[in-house]
């Protein structure tokens, strides 16, 4: 255990000899303890271990404890010494040598600090401005000098601060600030820009005060040139108002202000927008869009220092593709035209849609023309439409052209090259008779073209007759020495020596109408009851003439035909009619073959094979029995209305009759006829049993004279 022992006792030996050591200060002043002229000042000396502390002055005198100073013990280790009166202080006292004194309260042993004076401190003055010249041009260095006095204690601390806009910031650290000896400091403003004019102040201060001094720096540059247009976008339609605003910042303002377009400078200075401000001015144009006043626009201006430009700004106007110049392709079989387009931005869309200018079917085509035959120059489209008809004709055509912003539709009037003959069309058969039948047809042909020739697909041609109105395009072929009753599928052909066209099919049927009958020998005979026959000669041929039917009409009433005899060209036809009371009779005949009925004959005179039978007269005689009178006495009254009905019909029938009687017609009234306005009185025999009753009758016949 001896080895054990004797680590023990070293480190109670170590332990001793650290103990005992002397007295080591944490805290103690420093070697000039500044002192403002009238204020207090605390001086503290603090060791590691306990001690006790004194203050002293020259050497190793106590320091007295007066009125002036005043010691206090803070805790084992630490004291301050308190001057409350710094003014108050002799000038030995003020070079006297002072530091204070530590004796460990465990050995005795002693350490004295540091020696200090008391100092009275002073704040630091400086000098006038930054005598530098505080003007430069943009890019160039500016120095700024700060010369101060440093007092009696050296300067705390010395920086800069630059205002702006009413805004202060500390300089920063990019920027040099230098300090020569102890009185100047220079502030370097290297590579200086126009967002570094402002105020720029020196400060210099210490624990007793601070200074400064400030310098305004301007900063001179030529302008900064900006255009804009109104409305913002840079490609507008033609016509639309556009105003051009040009911005210059500069240092002078700038006095020369120029527009250029298209590198030549517009005319006139145009008024400012606003009231410059001292770097800042405005100024406009007003345009107006076109093909002239598009380009690219530059603003310029100038100053002291020199000049400025915008960057180069394109107006772009978007124009409407203007009327082509149309001109037909000289080829055959081909109707085209070159357009020249001028649009901007160039032409990308062409449709063409024509019509024919003839009324005869009033064609139409349409097409879009690849873009493969557009070719642009200088805005200038030239538009090739190649193979559009092939047909000649004289047609209105209408152009649309689209260049993405504009749609434009031009009509022009086109008549094409000599070509072959356009559609055909046979619009009408009209005539048509047992043995013919007339065409109408148009054709759309240019009047520049070769002459036509016609012909007719399905008749004979030497039985048409062609005709053609170059004027309206309409044609007519009349048709002859047909069958009737036939279908007859036709076409019209027209041609020249480039081609031919084929019109539409028709099919005409011709007609059998039987030929009019003459009656001139014509006998007709009719009894009181309404029977009778009409004998005339038929001498008709042909086949439409053959195996006749008969019709015969009293005016536009059909009489029934009982039957018909035929020996040789002689026909006799036994009828049955009504037979009334004045009756007026106008017979006539028509033969008919099934659906075709030939027109009527001329009137034939009807005679009578009993004299037909006559009205009661309302006056009757004086031998005739009363029943009777009695009877005629009703009859006299129904008589009299009849005869005022008979007048308003008789006046209504000579009004229709003067308009459409016929001249040839016979009329037969029995064996008595009457002129117009006279009365006739007639004596009839009515059968009545073994006896007869006689009656006088009246007819009016209304307006004399008709």
């Amino acid at each position: 255990m001896m080895w054990q022992d004797t680590i023990i006792v070293f480190c109670e030996l170590l332990l001793t000899a650290t103990i005992s050591s002397s007295p080591v200060f944490t805290e103690s002043p420093q070697m000039f303890e500044y002192i403002s002229p009238s204020g207090s000042v605390d001086v503290v000396c603090t060791t590691r271990d306990p001690s006790t502390i004194t203050w002293h002055e020259n050497d190793v005198n106590k320091i007295l404890i007066t009125s002036k100073f005043t010691v206090t013990t803070i805790s084992d280790r630490s004291s301050r010494l308190h001057l409350a009166n710094a003014g108050a202080l002799t000038l030995n006292e003020l070079n006297a040598k002072w530091f204070c004194r530590a004796t460990n309260t465990s050995d005795g042993s002693i350490t004295d600090s540091t020696v200090f004076t008391l100092t009275q401190g002073a704040a630091p003055t400086i000098g006038a401005s930054p005598t530098n010249p505080t003007e430069g041009i943009e890019g160039n260095d500016v120095p700024l000098t700060c010369s101060f006095a440093m007092g009696i204690q050296p300067v705390g601390e010395i920086f800069w601060k630059f205002t702006a806009k009413g805004t202060a910031q500390q300089i920063d650290a990019g920027r040099d600030s230098n300090t020569t000896g102890s009185t100047i400091n220079t502030l370097l403003l290297s590579n200086i820009q126009r967002n570094d004019a402002g105020t720029y102040t020196c400060y210099v201060r210490n624990e007793f005060g601070s200074v400064s001094a400030s310098a305004v720096v301007t900063v001179s540059y030529k302008p900064s040139v900006n255009i804009t247009f109104t409305p913002s976008s840079s490609v507008v339609k033609k016509g639309s108002p556009i105003t051009v605003t040009c911005h210059s910042d500069s240092f002078p303002v700038a006095t020369v202000r120029s527009l250029f377009r298209n590198g030549v400078m517009i005319p006139g200075n145009s008024p400012t927008k606003a009231p410059p401000t001292e770097t800042v001015i405005e100024w406009s144009y007003d345009i107006i869009a076109s093909n002239e006043t598009g380009g690219k626009y530059v603003c310029e201006a100038n100053n002291t220092v020199g000049s400025g430009r915008s960057p180069e700004q394109e107006l772009v106007v978007l124009l409407p593709p203007e009327a082509p110049t149309v001109v037909p392709f000289d080829a055959v079989d081909v109707f085209c035209w070159l357009a020249g387009f001028l649009g901007r931005p160039p032409i990308s869309n062409v449709g063409v849609s024509c019509k024919s200018k003839s009324e005869c079917n009033n064609a139409e085509f349409n097409s879009v023309v690849p873009a493969t035959n557009f070719t642009t120059v200088n805005n200038i489209t030239n538009v090739f439409c190649a193979n559009v008809s092939g047909s000649s004709a004289d047609y209105t055509c209408t152009i649309n052209a689209n260049n993405g912003a504009f749609d434009v539709n031009t009509a022009t009037n086109v008549s094409t090259r000599p070509g072959k003959p356009g559609p055909v069309q046979i619009s009408e058969i009209t005539n048509v008779i047992n043995t013919g039948f007339t065409l109408k047809w148009c054709v759309e042909f240019s009047g520049n073209s070769d002459p036509l020739t016609y012909t007719i697909i399905g008749v004979s041609a030497d039985k048409a007759t062609h005709s053609y109105n170059a004027q309206t395009q309409q044609g007519s072929t009349v048709v002859t020495g047909q069958e009737p009753n036939a279908t007859y599928p036709v076409q019209i052909r027209v041609s020249n020596a480039l081609g031919e066209a084929v019109s539409n099919q028709k099919t005409p049927h011709t007609t059998c109408f039987p030929d009019v009958l003459n009656v001139a020998d014509a006998n007709a005979v009719i009894d009181n009851q309404g029977r009778g026959t009409i004998t005339f000669t038929d001498t008709r041929t042909g086949p439409c003439n053959s195996n006749n039917d008969y019709v015969i009409r009293n005016g536009d009433t059909i009489w029934e035909t009982v039957g018909v005899e035929r020996q040789d060209n002689t026909v006799t036809i036994t009828f049955e009619g009504e037979i009334l009371p004045d009756q007026d009779y106008e017979l006539t005949i028509a033969a008919m073959n099934g659906k075709y009925e030939s027109q009527r004959s001329a009137a034939v005179s009807l005679q009578f094979s009993q004299e037909p039978a006559k009205r009661p007269v309302d006056n009757p005689t004086t031998d005739e029995p009363q029943s009777c009178r009695e009877d005629h006495s009703h009859a006299g009254f129904i008589s009299a209305i009849a005869v005022l009905c008979v007048v308003i019909m008789t006046l209504t029938i000579i009004i229709i009759v003067l308009s459409c009687r016929r001249s040839s017609t016979v009329k037969s009234r029995g064996n008595h006829q009457q002129a117009a306005g006279e009365a006739e009185y007639e004596a009839v025999d009515f059968p009545a049993g073994n006896k007869s009753v006689s009656m006088t009758k009246s007819r009016v016949y209304g307006m004399a004279g008709l």
